[in-house]
């Protein structure tokens, strides 16, 4: 064909894709590839408010959607259900007050990597909330959660690593309950909650932890044993692993100390790598 024909193809495809857009939605399509031979729709519904009807229509290529700013409340099953949600890749739907998820909300999704539901007022989610989603990317920061089990993420449907950020909740309790199963949790934000204690996270392979801005006063031998394991397992690499405690929030209470006098008075112990240390500074 000759290079005007293609043009006016694709302008035809640009053109009919904006025409399905919802008047108080913005949509752009962005082309990509060898000539341009390749489009993805980004769709912009922010702030379009309680009154909006749901499901919003969008554009049937739609592969990026921003939801958030609408005021929602609990998300049912009829609010992703359009023909364009099928598509999507990223979903955008912090700041609308969710206070709960249906079981079945997000299970059409099935492209679905990357999920904001970042200020919301959740407090819990179903245990097949996520079932089926190649997810890759979750941001659940700045919500009510008080005890977290990270087994909700067993049910993806792929073995891609994901990132987790559950910063500014209330959490006192993050469990695991695999039962010889293996998470794969690449990167986990545990900060600006109310952990007094490292959490037990045995089973998830992490590489990233960050328990910044908690009132935690006890790491428990072993703590971070999972991190030493993980970089073994999920890489050949000789990468290591991280983990993050502002010594500002951190009281520590060693449970263990070496009392052997030739080896110079208390010592304390390096729970991430399992060697002992430099004597440690109580405060």
């Amino acid at each position: 064909l000759e290079w005007w024909v293609v043009a006016l193809l694709l302008l035809a495809v640009q053109s009919s894709a904006v025409k399905n857009c919802h008047p108080g939605c913005h949509c752009e399509v962005e082309s990509f590839g060898l000539f341009d031979s390749f489009s993805l729709t980004k769709v912009d519904c922010r702030g379009l408010g309680p009154s909006a009807s749901m499901p919003i229509p969008i554009p049937l290529d739609t592969a990026h959607l921003d939801m958030s700013s609408n005021a929602m409340g609990p998300l049912s099953d009829t609010v992703l259900a359009g023909p364009g949600y099928t598509t999507l890749i990223s979903l955008d739907l912090s700041s609308n007050h969710i206070t709960k998820i249906s079981p079945s909300a997000l299970s059409k999704l099935r492209y679905l990597e990357s999920l904001d539901l970042s200020h919301n007022n959740l407090e819990s989610l179903s245990p097949n909330c996520f079932s089926g989603l190649p997810l890759v990317e979750v941001d659940l920061s700045h919500n009510s959660f008080q005890e977290f089990d990270m087994d909700v993420f067993a049910s993806k449907v792929n073995g891609e690593p994901v990132s987790v950020d559950l910063s500014h909740n209330k959490l006192v309790s993050v469990s695991t309950t695999l039962h010889g199963r293996v998470l794969h949790i690449q990167s986990l934000t545990l900060s600006s909650n109310q952990l007094s204690s490292v959490p037990s996270l045995a089973g998830l392979l992490l590489r990233y932890l960050n328990l910044d801005g908690n009132p935690i006063t006890q790491i428990p031998e072993g703590a971070f044993a999972h991190l030493r394991k993980s970089s073994r397992t999920a890489s050949k690499a000789s990468r290591a692993c991280k983990f993050w405690i502002s010594p500002a929030t951190l009281t520590l209470r060693v449970s263990h100390w070496d009392k052997t006098p030739a080896a110079g008075g208390p010592r304390s112990r390096d729970f991430s790598t399992g060697r002992w240390g430099s004597q440690l500074a109580a405060g």
